[in-house]
């Protein structure tokens, strides 16, 4: 099955004799027999027709080597040899290899997800599919909250490489943290995804509105984002720097856009210089935790991150439920009076329950001087830290 694609939108952005590299199947498929190759490599063309340019050749890699790797796992182990004798036993089978090796069940339950796509494709193309293979159920997993990074990293890490851009001297300065901080602003800021700042072009910022427009992004749609004044200054910071070695994208690298590799690794470099764990992801979360905790709108920041359903950004609302705080810090006053969610107040309330328990132990210890003394010597303590919390 040809896919005449060369023309389609998405590849407009493309250099056209870089189309055939990015369509190459990889070689492990020549590992299958033909009855298994031939319409694998069917739907893979298939499913290339909707993939973006900028992640056509990782997807297919990723695609073709789960379904080669369950193929001759059964056929070696089942010698299997036509698509009627699939049997879910033998996924079963497959399901626990893999989790005797170690693999995440989130992993499996993609491979088998992948495997049952297959699956209708052939069925829709007139193969004889045990209807059971459809209803195959997925390994349980956890729900992992995303992890924004915690207090002040992320303005510690801000300042680790505003510090990276100017030296005691001149030629001391990090010249290429001007083009870090840019793509730090746009990941923190304007909560863009590592691949969204990779793939950006010079003529997608739009200066004068202060807003980017993200082309084909991950769920396939363009839209638009606001940048924050910071944001918009520290690309400008970095074009009077970098301006004349660019002739397309805005981050490039030997006139090819940065990858999202050298983002990551720097990122981890500047993370590791200051002690602090992050990833362009983590920045993802954290912009978008601050936001819902400024008060945006779940469906505001859904249509800003790009997301195509509203479930994916109601994680965040786990993350960032403030009105949950709220009730639980109000409960809790009730189950400890002396607890308040204001640091000062509560360090008065302690403070006042401190000096009751002084004031009693004084008046039982009016005959008693030792006693006596000792008690106004943790009064006159209790009123200088007083004191001191009061500055």
């Amino acid at each position: 099955m040809e896919t005449n694609i060369q023309t389609k939108r998405l590849y407009l952005r493309t250099d056209p004799e870089e189309i055939p590299a990015l369509l190459a199947l990889p070689k492990a498929i020549q590992a299958l027999p033909d009855w298994f190759r031939e319409p694998l490599e069917d739907f893979l063309r298939l499913r290339q027709r909707n993939w973006p340019a900028k992640t056509v050749r990782r997807s297919t890699s990723l695609l073709c080597g789960r379904l080669v790797k369950i193929g001759l796992f059964l056929i070696q182990t089942y010698s299997w040899t036509n698509w009627g004798e699939l049997s879910v036993r033998w996924i079963d089978d497959y399901i626990d290899k893999r989790l005797r090796d170690g693999i995440a069940p989130r992993t499996i339950n993609f491979e088998i997800s992948f495997l049952k796509q297959f699956c209708f494709f052939l069925e829709d193309s007139g193969y004889s599919i045990p209807q059971s293979i459809f209803n195959i159920k997925q390994l349980t997993t956890p729900q992992n909250l995303p992890r924004p990074l915690p207090g002040n990293d992320v303005f510690l890490l801000e300042k680790h490489i505003l510090d990276a851009r100017i030296g005691d001297k001149r030629w001391e300065r990090d010249k290429k943290a001007f083009r870090g901080l840019a793509w730090f602003y746009l990941m923190w800021h304007c909560g863009l995804r590592v691949s969204e700042v990779s793939n950006l072009q010079l003529s997608d910022v739009d200066y004068e509105k202060n807003k980017l427009l993200i082309e084909d992004s991950k769920e396939r749609k363009d839209r638009v984002v606001y940048m924050s004044d910071t944001t918009a200054k520290a690309i400008q910071n970095y074009l009077k720097i970098f301006a004349s070695s660019l002739s397309v994208y805005l981050f490039e690298h030997q006139g090819r856009p940065i990858t999202t590799r050298m983002i990551q690794d720097t990122l981890t470099r500047y993370g590791n210089e200051c002690g602090i764990e992050v990833s362009p992801h983590r920045l993802r979360h954290t912009f978008a935790t601050q936001m819902l905790n400024a008060g945006m709108p779940i469906t505001s920041l859904q249509r800003y991150l790009g997301h195509e359903n509203i479930d994916t950004t109601m994680i965040y609302a786990k993350v960032s439920d403030v009105l949950l705080q709220y009730h639980y810090e109000q409960a809790l006053q009730g189950l400890d009076e002396e607890w308040h969610p204001d640091d000062h107040i509560r360090k008065v309330r302690f403070a006042c329950q401190d000096l009751r328990k002084i004031t009693g132990a004084l008046d039982e210890l009016k005959e008693n001087a030792d006693g006596f003394y000792a008690a106004l010597n943790e009064l006159q303590k209790l009123l200088q830290q007083l004191e001191e919390d009061m500055s």
